[in-house]
């Protein structure tokens, strides 16, 4: 049975990206999430994948706010 809070690592940052985006983004919170993405080391090959979907979406949603304007 695992351990309490031993999700994937970047689950968290998966959720807090796809709350950001339903509930309305400033650039400052995005700013924050790229940084932490950024910062994050992966530890398997699985981490390097999901680092680098989380960090397209990112840029994706950058690009889609710089559309809007």
């Amino acid at each position: 049975m695992r351990k309490k809070h031993t999700g994937q690592p970047l689950d968290h940052l998966f959720k807090k990206l796809n709350a950001l985006f339903s509930n309305g983004t400033t650039l400052e919170e995005l700013n924050d999430l790229h940084n932490k993405a950024l910062s994050f080391t992966p530890r398997s090959d699985y981490e390097v994948k999901d680092k680098t979907h989380l960090l397209q979406q990112i840029n994706d949603l950058y690009n889609f706010i710089a559309e809007g304007v």
